[in-house]
């Protein structure tokens, strides 16, 4: 299933591997933070699951200037009401031009999560894509669940 119907030739796909094995398997809440052409955005809602390891990490997103860096940043909400910046980065990698099209694979247990602006403009969505067998993958937050509305 395409999950996006029209428009893959406008946009670019920067693709990144994050490892969490080091993360001890108990209770995090993790959303991602983007750096777009020296720009932050950051995932709503947040990605809740009870252990993290080895994640394929992808966000499709369209930029002017592809020589821009960019990275994503994975942190862990420490307290309901703390401000990012007082939030546990748990990882940081760069990120790197990929192909056009991501394909989602009913058999790969693909989950979906809005990227807004300040406006609520929807610039993307960042991929969570588990290597795990679908009986070992972490249940993520419902809420966050747009398949449907994306590829329609």
């Amino acid at each position: 299933m395409q999950i996006y119907s029209q428009g893959e030739v406008d946009l670019n796909v920067f693709e990144a591997n994050l490892d969490f094995e080091e993360i001890q398997p108990h209770q995090y809440n993790l959303y991602a933070r983007f750096d777009i052409n020296g720009v932050v955005h950051r995932t709503e809602p947040q990605i809740s699951c009870s252990k993290i390891t080895n994640w394929d990490v992808s966000f499709k997103f369209k930029v002017a200037d592809v020589n821009k860096s960019l990275f994503i940043e994975i942190r862990n909400k420490m307290h309901p009401n703390a401000r990012d910046k007082d939030d546990e980065v748990v990882g940081v990698c760069p990120l790197k031009v990929g192909s056009l099209v991501i394909n989602a694979d009913k058999e790969e247990m693909n989950d979906f999560f809005s990227v807004f602006d300040g406006n609520n403009s929807r610039l993307g969505f960042l991929q969570l894509k588990s290597r795990f067998e679908p009986s070992k993958i972490p249940s993520l937050n419902e809420v966050s669940r747009e398949k449907g509305q994306e590829s329609q």
